[in-house]
């Protein structure tokens, strides 16, 4: 991505949720999302790459019975 893009996540039940960046050395970078999701509905968070090197990044999903991870690369 360059310099932003978005990230979609869903939950079957509805929860507190927190979506979260880290870079390649598993350092925290940002929160992009830190609230409560509704069940089957697709929430979107902003990834702004403004300030960050390039690299891989790892989104991190974690919520009160969800968990998941994707990778997303920042290209300048």
């Amino acid at each position: 991505f360059t310099p932003s893009t978005t990230v979609r996540f869903r939950v079957a039940e509805a929860q507190a949720v927190r979506v979260e960046l880290y870079d390649a050395l598993g350092r925290q970078v940002a929160t992009l999302f830190d609230g409560h999701a509704q069940a089957d509905r697709y929430e979107t968070v902003q990834v702004d790459g403004a300030g960050l090197p390039s690299g891989t990044y790892v989104v991190r999903v974690t919520g009160e019975r969800v968990q998941g991870t994707t990778r997303i690369t920042l290209q300048r």
